[in-house]
């Protein structure tokens, strides 16, 4: 969205202003539509400098414009190739006002909106909550470039526990979920102690322009217990991995949620990983029980399939295909591996024994090569390096 009250001068230097890379953006100039780029700016002095695009083989010599206030409307935008950077905001209370202040100097006055809790930032975006009616809260976006704020939602609920993750170019969720502590009695309904249970937990995905879109929920006033496994999980951390334009979102998890929307500890940390579109969370794809909550995780193999998982714990690693999961736990194929984890393929082998196996094969960022071997024997399935 842009101010289209805006001429090309006061679009360029007020993209500048925010931080943005404003060099390369494209504008067209009368009469004749012909394509310029921005070269050069001067804040001070309130001009942009245009030159004009030539094939690479013209003998031509491009135009060179300087545009101010006085002839700024013989040029037109067209668009800025450069993302809109991430602010980095806080939020500052003065005198019974409301600031917003964009990295660490520019104050915005939020002037009858009463900031609760500000979420973070996306590109171009400060994402916020207000206090709303009814104890409730408005979720409102905060356009730094255009100096503009918006009501998204009106009556949202939210929790303390609320919080956004930011992947960058892959987008951002918003993880709210509410865990209170309920009494609980025994069978002659004394007082025992109190336990956590979740009453929601919900997931959003965050568009480029600050809206949000439910991808998934529990309810404990709604969902069948029977159903909380197939919520989103309790979020310790989450991030996006990414191979050949395929994404999966990764939740890591210490804590779970039992039949009766108890909160219990995990016997070990487990990563949930959920294809990532578009739109937000998809399909499940995959659960690992690991012993460091920290453990990496790599998609790979060829395009138009489904990813090859190479997940590294502490001294185990997990491929899966579309043929299940390949445990390894021999220390010396662990270390082997170390720093090699783009998965390059695997390849049908057999021993001088007629036993069946594979050759997996495994890259590292210098193009160095390792290959183990898996063969399945009487004994188990053996693992060695090639």
């Amino acid at each position: 969205m842009r101010n289209n009250n805006m001429n090309v001068v006061e679009m360029v230097l007020s993209q500048a202003a925010t931080g943005r890379d404003v060099i390369g953006t494209l504008v067209t100039v009368v009469p004749d539509n012909k394509q310029f780029s921005v070269t050069a700016i001067d804040a001070e002095q309130e001009t942009v400098t245009v030159t004009e695009l030539l094939p690479d083989d013209s003998a031509a010599v491009a135009e060179v414009i300087t545009l101010s206030g006085a002839n700024a409307r013989i040029a037109h935008y067209v668009r800025n190739p450069h993302e809109k950077p991430v602010p980095d905001v806080d939020l500052l209370r003065r005198g019974g006002k409301n600031y917003l202040v964009i990295d660490g100097e520019k104050e915005i006055f939020c002037g009858q909106i009463k900031v609760a809790k500000v979420l973070g930032a996306i590109k171009g975006l400060v994402l916020m909550l207000a206090e709303g009616a009814n104890d409730t809260f408005d979720y409102v976006v905060y356009d730094v470039q255009n100096d503009e704020f918006r009501t998204e939602i009106s009556g949202f609920t939210a929790s303390e526990d609320v919080r956004l993750f930011n992947f960058g170019y892959e987008g951002a969720l918003i993880n709210d979920r509410l865990i209170v502590g309920e009494e609980e009695k025994d069978e002659n309904g004394s007082p025992i102690g109190f336990v956590d249970k979740l009453k929601y937990n919900n997931l959003y995905k965050v568009s480029r322009d600050g809206s949000l879109t439910l991808c998934t929920s529990f309810d404990d006033e709604y969902d069948d217990y029977e159903d909380v496994e197939f919520s989103v999980p309790l979020i310790d951390d989450m991030y996006i991995v990414e191979q050949a334009g395929r994404r999966d979102l990764v939740i890591v998890s210490t804590e779970g949620v039992n039949e009766y929307a108890e909160i219990e500890p995990l016997s070990k940390p487990e990563l949930n990983l959920y294809r990532y579109e578009d739109y937000g969370v998809s399909t499940h794809v995959a659960t690992y029980s690991v012993l460091d909550k920290n453990a990496k995780v790599y998609l790979g193999g060829a395009t138009g399939y489904a990813p090859v998982i190479t997940v590294k714990d502490k001294d185990t690693i997990y491929v899966t295909t579309n043929r299940g999961t390949l445990v390894i736990d021999d220390p010396e194929v662990v270390e082997t591996l170390d720093g090699f984890n783009i998965f390059d393929g695997v390849y049908s082998y057999t021993t001088e024994n007629g036993e069946s196996g594979a050759k997996w094969y495994y890259s590292n960022k210098a193009r160095e090569e390792k290959c183990f071997i898996s063969v399945n024997t009487d004994r188990g399935t053996l693992i060695s390096i090639a």
